[in-house]
């Protein structure tokens, strides 16, 4: 390598292809990889792609090898790799994570993370950020363990889902989400002279990206937390309930700023690293190409993921497993005077889609404890039925207005503010009308 020099280590061949490249596909040693890297020109040869699906050396190794020392050495040799994009949006941290591999470890993924702490919200082409491709990729050998965790069968030491834990542990507790939630945490504990804590399982279910299996697990490694409050005296129910069914979190664990949310614009804002090492790529929008794969077979693998892996499809199974482990969740209020069922009811939840019924189920009272002097919680329960027509809706609909029509019958004055307010916003257009019919 260091005879060839840099000329040599920049060539390619018809598909773009350098000697960096073959060395990472065919898992050379880190000695090799070492020798290649610190030749002349070996840096800058770390961010040349080739021409068939966009990847840099370091996005190739990500897939076929993902040695940790491997690892090591293309990444201290050039740090910036770690942000190239390949094809799909994908970042070595996503391509790392996108199949299942025992090689993989967490290691592997703090070392890229400390590379590129961006790429850890980063959200690919398909909208799946590098937690939610673990998620997928092991999902398999979670839904072996959990049984067996849950009835103990088998510790956590003996299984690969202690691996899984350690790899989810790391990208939960390294989001955006929960690194500016555990940043106002600490400050508010502060101010009442608390020490600092970390609920790890609060932070599992309030990470948009989190599947049921790893919320599961959350939940037996960490049993003991699933009583506990978080600052605002928000149970794992109350954050279960604050993620929309699209994925987002409704205000984390502190009301309604929807602006605390990591920033998964296509191209990341201010970020100078990211915009140098991929100011020349052409992307595409789909689905990064498998040269074992048919473009139907993609296309396929890329729906299957979108329907089961997005954001928000976790959502109601996250919740009703939240419900089993602690039924008494649903009968506390946060800080703020609200039960969770308050909180989906106020977000505009549907009735079984959002999991409104179940809740209130858990905790029938809930209809009746909170302040209804607007009368804009009354309106909003009866928005939780679907609008559709469709036959199957019938037992929802009537279920949602059965709820309402108990609210009222219980505190008919729940709408006497409201029928004011609508009149007091009515009469300037009403006013209007009459000026306009008199000119």
């Amino acid at each position: 390598a260091e005879a060839a020099g840099a000329g040599t280590l920049a060539a390619a061949d018809d598909e773009g292809r350098t000697p960096f490249h073959v060395a990472c596909r065919y898992r050379a040693s880190p000695a090799v990889l070492a020798e290649l890297g610190d030749a002349d020109g070996g840096r800058s040869a770390l961010l040349i792609r080739d021409t068939e699906s966009h990847q840099t050396p370091l996005l190739v190794y990500c897939r076929h090898a993902s040695d940790y020392h491997g690892l090591r050495v293309l990444v201290e040799r050039c740090p910036e790799a770690a942000a190239a994009m390949g094809d799909g949006r994908y970042l070595p941290l996503h391509r790392i994570l996108s199949t299942f591999n025992l090689a993989v470890n967490v290691d592997c993924l703090r070392l890229l993370g400390a590379a590129y702490p961006r790429g850890l919200d980063f959200a690919c082409s398909n909208g799946m950020t590098p937690l939610a491709l673990l998620c997928e990729s092991y999902a398999s050998p979670l839904a072996t363990d959990i049984p067996k965790l849950h009835d103990g069968r088998t510790t956590l030491e003996r299984c690969l889902s202690n691996k899984i834990w350690l790899m989810a542990k790391y990208l939960i507790l390294a989001s955006g989400t929960n690194r500016k939630w555990k940043a106002r945490e600490d400050e508010i504990r502060a101010a009442k002279s608390l020490p600092p804590r970390e609920l790890v399982l609060h932070a599992a279910v309030r990470e948009p990206s989190s599947s049921v299996e790893i919320v599961q697990l959350a939940t037996i490694i960490h049993s003991d937390e699933i009583v506990e409050v978080d600052s605002n005296g928000d149970t794992t129910l109350h954050i279960c309930c604050k993620r929309s069914q699209d994925g987002s979190t409704v205000g984390g664990s502190f009301g309604n700023d929807n602006n605390e949310q990591p920033d998964d614009a296509l191209v990341p804002e201010n970020d100078s690293v990211f915009e140098r090492v991929n100011e020349d790529i052409v992307l595409n929008n789909e689905e990064p190409a498998y040269p074992e794969s048919s473009s139907e077979n993609r296309e396929a693998i890329s729906a299957r993921r979108q329907r089961q892996y997005s954001k928000g499809m976790q959502y109601l199974p996250i919740l009703k497993h939240i419900l089993r482990r602690n039924i008494t969740a649903a009968g506390r209020c946060n800080n703020d005077g609200k039960y969770a069922f308050n909180i989906l009811v106020e977000k505009g939840a549907t009735w079984q889609g959002g999991g409104v019924d179940k809740v209130l189920k858990a905790c029938p009272q809930a209809l009746f404890s909170y302040d209804l002097s607007n009368g804009l919680f009354a309106m909003a329960l009866a928005r939780t039925s679907s609008l559709s027509i469709s036959d199957r809706l019938d037992e929802e609909q009537a279920s949602s207005i059965g709820a309402t029509f108990q609210l009222l019958r219980g505190k008919p004055t729940a709408l006497e503010s409201a029928s004011g307010r609508s009149a007091t916003v009515e009469s300037p257009s009403t006013n209007r009308r009459e000026k306009r019919k008199r000119a």
